[in-house]
């Protein structure tokens, strides 16, 4: 494996996994090229039962997924619940991307699964809030299909894409140690008015 001193005489060209409508815009030299989104496909049908949840919302979806590196079934009981309460409390619908089979004392308007395709899922119109661990692929696929993300970082860049998304004004940041019953009805309806 060549030096980092020589890797940076002999790069020429360098593609990076960001998009501005994110991480800002900045000057750049020609030879570096964002190309953050590109993993962002048309969009495929979704199963007809995820689909006719979706349709008869009438009041929106909220649509939970904390990415493939945290799983939502290994958190502590207290805060489980404390989402749970909040979304009885919703007129939305709430889909939660939730890797066990079961989920105790699960809602009326929840649907849940083990697997969601997250992008067909965020670009449906009746999709209102993402509630996500703020990783990049999702607040890029958030971004790109307009959805206002309660993000709660974990680690890694999920802060700075929570920050990114905060301060440009798509979404809130609910601390995990925050997470109430009240705080994430309180930031589920605070990212609503943003639609």
């Amino acid at each position: 494996m060549p030096s980092v001193a020589e890797l940076a005489k002999e790069t020429s060209m360098l593609f990076v996994n960001q998009h501005f409508s994110l991480s800002g815009v900045k000057p750049l030299p020609p030879s570096v090229i964002d190309i953050g989104g590109i993993h962002i496909q048309k969009a495929k049908p979704l199963d007809a039962e995820l689909q006719k949840f979706i349709d008869n919302a009438e009041h929106g979806v909220v649509f939970i997924s904390w990415g493939s590196m945290i799983r939502a079934e290994t958190m502590p009981p207290a805060k489980r619940e404390a989402i749970i309460r909040a979304v009885k409390r919703l007129k939305q619908r709430v889909i939660w991307k939730w890797e066990n089979a079961t989920l105790e004392h699960k809602p009326d308007n929840m649907y849940v699964s083990k697997w969601l395709p997250q992008r067909d899922i965020l670009c449906h119109p009746n999709v209102k809030v993402f509630m996500s661990h703020g990783g990049l692929l999702g607040s890029s696929e958030a971004a790109y299909c307009g959805v206002p993300v309660v993000v709660t970082p974990m680690f890694g860049d999920q802060f700075l894409n929570a920050a990114a998304l905060k301060y440009r004004g798509m979404g809130v940041v609910l601390k995990y140690n925050d997470i109430t019953e009240n705080s994430v009805l309180r930031s589920i309806r605070e990212v609503l008015k943003k639609q």
